[in-house]
């Protein structure tokens, strides 16, 4: 399986993002996606440089800036997939109780793309959060 650090590895053997965007996106989804969708999320992360896709790879697991979370003053929407391996439930419960007003929502049955694998639940969560 993928993580933030071992995704980079194929890249520092001469692979580039194109080649490892597929098994990339399939470690972080909940379900197969359909295939248009996979075919754009693929095409995206393509274009994406192999030294862009290192540097984010890396910056994943080391920037950690939860002390400053007291610092956002908005009301704060966290989604999050139920089946999220990246960023678990968890880690959003805990933004959320750092933060000084914010509301999680999880997506039963999504992982880390919930935009992309529950739109409907994903766009009814915004929309709710926005009063619209």
């Amino acid at each position: 399986p993928y993580t933030p650090l071992s995704r980079s590895a194929p890249l520092d053997e001469g692979d580039i993002p194109a080649t490892i965007a597929r098994g990339v996106i399939e470690s972080v989804v909940a379900e197969p996606l359909p295939g248009a969708t996979m075919r754009e999320l693929v095409d995206s992360m393509s274009r994406i440089s192999a030294e862009a896709f290192r540097a984010a790879s890396h910056t994943l697991v080391s920037h950690d800036l939860s002390d400053r979370l007291g610092e956002i003053r908005h009301e704060t929407l966290v989604i999050v997939g139920s089946h999220d391996n990246e960023t678990p439930p968890e880690y959003s419960e805990a933004l959320i109780a750092g933060m000084r007003s914010a509301r999680l929502c999880v997506i039963d049955g999504a992982g880390h793309l919930s935009s992309r694998e529950a739109p409907a639940a994903f766009t009814a969560a915004v929309r709710d959060f926005l009063g619209k």
